[in-house]
């Protein structure tokens, strides 16, 4: 068992960002990792398309908006 295994669940996604960008900060670490450097590199790419402008509106702001795009 290695020591990724022991990471709660919810941990996961931060350590690998974490470290990715670890590995993107020394000079031979994608090179030496580069299994983490993509995962890092992925979880980074992810977590900018999941970012949102999504606003939340009042139930009344919503039916007017609904009526005015037909």
């Amino acid at each position: 068992m290695s020591y990724y295994d022991t990471i709660k669940p919810r941990n996961k996604g931060a350590w690998v960002v974490h470290h990715g960008q670890k590995t993107a900060a020394t000079v031979n670490g994608a090179a030496e990792f580069p299994a983490l450097d993509a995962a890092g590199k992925a979880a980074s790419l992810l977590s900018q398309l999941a970012a949102s402008d999504q606003m939340l509106l009042k139930p009344i702001e919503s039916r007017r908006w609904r009526k005015r795009q037909g």
